[in-house]
């Protein structure tokens, strides 16, 4: 850790419907000091149908 204060990894992932394994999208943002310092993601093919209220 760099700095002062709290560190920490958030992780969000987004699923193409319902079901909790049709994983489409990944995201990480690492905060410092209560600051983002840096963030990524990506898609994923989740092999499953996209619910439309999740287009």
């Amino acid at each position: 850790m760099t700095g002062s204060g709290l560190a920490f990894v958030a992780l969000d992932v987004e699923t193409a419907n319902a079901d909790a394994g049709s994983i489409c999208q990944i995201g990480l943002a690492i905060y410092e000091g209560g600051r983002l310092v840096d963030e990524w993601s990506t898609l994923v093919d989740p092999e499953a149908h996209f619910d439309p209220r999740n287009r």
